[in-house]
């Protein structure tokens, strides 16, 4: 199910994508900034969830910072259309949510 390119990638290959995306955007802080370059998501694909808080694997805090750090105050971001969305109303008023369950999901 390999892609060609970028654009090429069926809708299955994108959802792949899109969840691990959201499993660092959730274990980060930050939101944009927390987002995997594409090598980190294909070590991250590829290897598997080594730690839950991927914000303290250390083989994946290095690919990030090696791959992403040339990218924070460059680049042209003028056809960047990004919806971002807080979700922890929501899980606040989620039937046995309480503060520490809460803190393990994020911090």
């Amino acid at each position: 199910m390999q892609a060609d390119g970028p654009y090429d990638a069926d809708w299955s290959l994108a959802l792949k994508y899109a969840n691990a995306c959201g499993a660092f955007a959730v274990s980060r802080h930050g939101c944009t900034p927390a987002y995997p370059s594409l090598q980190e998501l294909e070590f991250f694909l590829d290897r598997g969830v080594v730690q839950r808080d991927l914000r303290n694997d250390p083989a994946l805090e290095q690919i990030h910072w090696s791959t992403t750090r040339h990218t924070r105050n460059a680049g042209d971001w003028s056809d960047m259309r990004v919806f971002a969305f807080d979700h922890r109303l929501q899980l606040e008023e989620m039937d046995g949510y309480d503060l520490e369950k809460g803190g393990t999901f994020k911090w």
